[in-house]
């Protein structure tokens, strides 16, 4: 059934269409977001990923369940919140290389720098997570086939990490895979919740996960960033 742009609940309407980095890739829809444009990039490819917690269905089809809800991040105004900072340059640079962008680390630094403002602006501490060094055996399985130089997202986390801490970001390499790591975090209560579009985070037992969060408009003009937010405790667990 045709359901509501959520991005036009409390207030709030998009901004995505018209945002230069990901504008070519984003179909027509409603409020200018389709509905697929709110849902990871990584989910879209495996339309049959499902997740299962405690029995319970978290995501189907790629989806999140009508367990979670959109919110603005001006909710966690006053916090520190997670990022994990993978998920925000697979999209700024897939977006960028589908608009044709003649300067591709130009535009992967201005995505970077655009939404670490947003969450700034909201009073909101943003603690970018940036990968480390990977498990040896998922190298050894994804070696042949990662893309190389500047073929590849990875090259420009240097432009990406100086973006976002020149908008006020605190950036962290992970000894690990940055999953491990923001989910410990979030375990400890140093950040309330993860933005990710990975739900790797859920199975690792974030409390708080915010997928697929978007540069919007609020209500008084100035920029935020919603999402689709999951609380393991939705489940009837926790953390």
């Amino acid at each position: 059934r045709r359901l509501r742009n959520p991005l036009e609940l409390g207030g709030v309407r998009s901004r995505e269409r018209r945002h230069p980095i990901l504008r070519g890739s984003l179909g027509g829809g409603f409020g200018g977001v389709s509905r697929r444009a709110l849902v990871p990039r990584r989910l879209h490819r495996r339309r049959k990923l499902s997740l299962r917690v405690g029995g319970s269905l978290v995501l189907s089809g790629g989806r999140p369940n009508p367990l979670s809800r959109d919110v603005d991040v001006a909710a966690y105004a006053g916090c520190s919140v997670g990022v994990d900072a993978s998920a925000w340059l697979h999209r700024a640079y897939h977006g960028a290389r589908a608009d044709g962008a003649a300067d591709v680390e130009a535009r992967v630094a201005a995505f970077f720098a655009d939404y670490a403002a947003a969450l700034a602006g909201r009073d909101v501490r943003a603690v970018l997570v940036f990968d480390g060094k990977g498990p040896a055996a998922k190298k050894a399985v994804a070696g042949t086939k990662a893309p190389r130089g500047r073929g590849s997202p990875y090259a420009f986390v240097a432009a990406a990490r100086a973006a976002a801490a020149a908008a006020g970001a605190t950036c962290v390499q992970a000894a690990g895979e940055a999953d491990a790591e923001l989910a410990a975090r979030a375990r400890r209560g140093d950040v309330c919740c993860v933005l990710t579009d990975d739900c790797d985070l859920v199975a690792m037992g974030a409390p708080r996960c915010l997928f697929a969060a978007k540069l919007a408009t609020a209500g008084d003009g100035r920029p935020t960033l919603v999402g689709s937010e999951f609380e393991l405790r939705a489940l009837g667990a926790s953390g």
